[in-house]
């Protein structure tokens, strides 16, 4: 569909204002418009140009900055349709219900027709994630922002058609990430599961015996002693050794022999 066609014209967003204003506007403005309202039908109209330019994003500024100044069921139509140009339809579905909840009860028009169908479309654009979470009370984030269903498993997502980054926390656990990217219109599931903390445990060394220092054990003087023993009966065995089998008479070579050995 062209974008003239889909865009409420800035002769609408006219024909919307108070209907005090309405026949000055018939008349070529023959009387000024209030400074408020000037604004959001200069915002308005820059908006439409814009979109027919396929500037959406800039676009959507402009009627959203209309819109804070004054609240319109065309402007409102027009921010659901920039988004929906820009591929954001979970937002879209959202403007396009506010637009036909603002309009509910008036005669049947051409505009609510395409709001309906517009939004049936973005409905069918998104794709849906359900996601398996443990522990079942975890904390699931959304691109930042938390889903609406809180706890529980599986946990469906519906998400716009791109790249999106699920996060996880609970208590005691690890938070964990996901990072999952989407066509339009598909269905598919993922899984997280997070990691419990680990807890260190600290353990303190054995306290010396008797509760004092290892040099007041008598223990430790017995086995020291047998040490020391055994090393003179070792090193006079040596020395006997090297008597018996050759006069020493202070050769270095004999010394350094021993020494080697």
């Amino acid at each position: 569909m062209r974008v003239r066609l889909a865009l409420v014209s800035a002769l609408a967003f006219a024909l919307a204002l108070p209907p005090g204003i309405v026949p000055a506007i018939a008349r070529a403005q023959d009387a000024p418009l209030d400074p408020a309202q000037a604004e959001a039908l200069a915002l308005f109209r820059r908006g439409v140009e814009l979109g027919e330019q396929d500037r959406w994003a800039d676009a959507l500024e402009h009627f959203r900055r209309s819109r804070a100044i004054a609240e319109r069921p065309n402007t409102v139509f027009n921010v659901a349709f920039a988004l929906y140009r820009l591929g954001r339809f979970t937002q879209a579905i959202d403007e396009f219900e506010q637009y036909l909840a603002m309009t509910e009860g008036q005669p049947p028009s051409e505009r609510r027709d395409e709001a309906v169908r517009l939004r049936g479309e973005s409905v069918a654009s998104l794709a849906e994630i359900t996601l398996e979470i443990a522990p079942l009370d975890a904390r699931v984030l959304l691109d930042g922002e938390p889903i609406r269903e809180e706890t529980g498993s599986p946990r469906t997502l519906r998400l716009d058609p791109g790249r999106h980054v699920v996060r996880a926390n609970a208590e005691g656990y690890e938070e964990g990430a996901l990072t999952i990217s989407v066509l339009a219109g598909e269905h598919g599931a993922r899984s997280m599961t997070l990691v419990a903390h680990q807890s260190a445990e600290i353990v303190d060394p054995p306290p010396p015996p008797s509760g004092g220092s290892i040099l007041e054990d008598p223990v430790f003087w017995v086995i020291t002693g047998v040490v020391v023993i055994g090393a003179g009966v070792a090193i006079g065995a040596g020395v006997a050794a090297t008597q018996g089998g050759e006069d020493y008479r202070g050769s270095t070579g004999v010394v350094l022999r021993a020494l080697t050995f």
